[in-house]
């Protein structure tokens, strides 16, 4: 259901923050999408879903570690923790790589989903040294949903939590839901989990909001490949492009003069070319008077 302007009672300041939050959580052609996402929806099933009512704590540990996987990952993890600890305090003590080493080594995400839950529980005891969740069901809602993102944890759980423990209006929407409504062209692909999440709230009910969730675990656990093709394709587009390094050759080192002056002292001395008067001696000639003798010679004679 789309929601309703503000009423003409509004107070100017309150309906300056209605419409800031509208255009934070819009997304681009939202009515084109609109008929597209109920056509897609219409073979849902409409009222509350039938699912076995859990204790919150139990809901918040399937929300923590089925968000980017599926609703089995996440009960599988809740089983595993069930027959590993006495109660939830020893799961509250217990280290991120404990809780993984319980669970499965493989789980998607898994020390950052283990730190954020054992951290949210933590906050939760040192508040009101309870650790079933069901005190907080009697906050308003709209403090309710601020504290649980003040807890640490995610969007997506954060809704969860809202809308399967506490009765709130919220659809919970992670990456892979994102990725798979993408896929149907039932959202624009630029938006932003808030504003999808955003525009979901606004089209489906709060009394359908519990089978659209089931509806919409189911959809992304069946389209688990197409999911996987396109969020690598994505993480390849959003990747900075690889630049080939060309090593330039290297230049030739200058010797150092130290070494320079060695070899100039070592290089071989080319022996002196001797006089010409030497090579005549050899042959067994008189060496030429030179002018100037000749000249002296004579003066002498006369």
């Amino acid at each position: 259901m789309l929601n309703r302007p503000p009423s003409r009672t509004s107070s100017p300041a309150a309906t300056k923050k209605n419409q800031d939050n509208s255009r934070t959580n819009s997304m681009k052609n939202a009515a084109h999408y609109e008929k597209r996402l109920k056509k897609f929806l219409a073979n849902m099933p409409k009222g509350r879903s039938a699912g076995k009512e859990l204790p919150p704590i139990e809901l918040l540990i399937i929300s923590v570690f089925e968000e980017n996987s599926t609703r089995k990952a996440g009960l599988h993890a809740l089983e595993s923790i069930r027959a590993e600890y006495a109660d939830w305090n020893e799961l509250r003590v217990s280290q991120p790589k404990e809780i993984i080493e319980t669970i499965g080594k493989d789980t998607p995400q898994g020390r950052e989903k283990a730190e954020s839950l054992v951290k949210a529980m933590d906050a939760v005891f040192e508040k009101s040294y309870d650790l079933t969740l069901e005190t907080l069901g009697k906050m308003p809602k709209r403090d309710l949903r601020r504290y649980m993102l003040d807890l640490g944890l995610s969007p997506y759980v954060s809704a969860a939590m809202m809308l399967q423990a506490f009765g709130g209006h919220a659809i919970p929407v992670d990456r892979d839901l994102a990725y798979a409504l993408e896929i149907e062209d039932v959202v624009h692909p630029d938006s932003t989990i808030e504003e999808i999440q955003g525009f979901l709230e606004r089209i489906i009910s709060q009394k359908d909001a519990r089978a659209a969730h089931d509806f919409f675990r189911q959809h992304v656990e069946k389209s688990s490949k197409s999911i996987a093709k396109l969020r690598k394709s994505k993480e390849a587009a959003a990747a900075p492009p690889k630049v080939e390094v060309v090593e330039a050759p290297p230049e030739p080192q200058a010797k150092p003069p130290v070494e320079a002056k060695a070899e100039s002292q070592s290089a071989p001395v080319k022996p002196k070319a001797k006089k010409a008067v030497n090579s005549q001696a050899k042959a067994g000639k008189r060496p030429a008077k030179s002018k100037k003798a000749k000249k002296t010679g004579k003066k002498g004679k006369a």
